[in-house]
């Protein structure tokens, strides 16, 4: 959900500018971090104003999902027209994608075991979740965490670990 509401998100974001992308895989290549960047300003926005607890990200979410779902409908609806057909160039890449997401899916309901998953990436989310705004951690590699923590703490706010690592 959340990876969809990032496409959708950027999607719609892409749709108010006046730059096209040729192919619709192009105009989702733009639109992934674009919508990650934009889901961890919200969170910030959120973190700033102390709110930074789990019933506001997902108020956010849904409220996020809206225009995400209009922005995903509008860009999709061009993959149904009738003679669209895949080549057998693009059916090996397609394939090739799959696996390696059903080996990211493997890995991702697998326990956490990484040093850096542990001690930030997973931990200062979780650290700002409990203190509900964005606290000093007073561990140095917290210093690394970045935007895409934020990302995290939506993800682990939302549904846990493996959302994270799904994410």
């Amino acid at each position: 959900w959340l990876l969809l509401v990032c496409i959708g998100v950027g999607l719609a974001v892409l749709g108010w500018q006046t730059v096209r992308a040729s192919t619709t895989v192009q105009q989702v290549t733009l639109a992934i971090p674009i919508g990650m960047a934009a889901l961890a300003l919200v969170v910030l926005a959120l973190a700033l104003g102390g709110l930074l607890k789990g019933t506001w990200i997902l108020v956010a979410l849904v409220a996020l999902s809206i225009p995400a779902a209009l922005a995903v409908k509008k860009t999709f609806s061009l993959l149904h027209a009738p003679g669209l057909e895949l080549s057998r160039e693009s059916a090996l890449l397609v394939s090739l994608v799959a696996s390696l997401a059903l080996l990211n899916l493997t890995w991702a309901v697998a326990p956490e075991i990484q040093f850096d998953s542990l001690n930030y990436h997973l931990a200062v989310p979780k650290t700002y979740l409990q203190q509900g705004r964005i606290v000093d951690v007073q561990f140095m590699h917290a210093y690394l965490s970045r935007l895409v923590e934020l990302d995290f703490t939506a993800a682990l706010a939302v549904a846990g670990q493996t959302a994270v690592k799904l994410f």
